[in-house]
């Protein structure tokens, strides 16, 4: 793995941010420790990252698995 700092679009200040058009006015936040992996694969987007609260989670093309 390279050195460089990984990042996300969807992490900003530390916090994961999932929303979306399904759920107007509501947004789920999670507190990041460290970003695990960044790919963007043939067919989605995936992240890796260890939250300080529910261990390692799992996010496909921005939504939480």
């Amino acid at each position: 793995m390279s050195s460089a700092k990984l990042t996300h679009p969807n992490i900003s200040n530390g916090w994961f941010r999932e929303s979306g058009a399904m759920w107007p006015g509501q947004s789920m936040n999670i507190e990041v420790n460290q970003i695990l992996h960044v790919e963007k694969s043939k067919f989605q987007d995936v992240l890796v990252f260890e939250s300080k609260t529910y261990g390692n989670v799992l996010v496909l093309d921005g939504v939480i698995q």
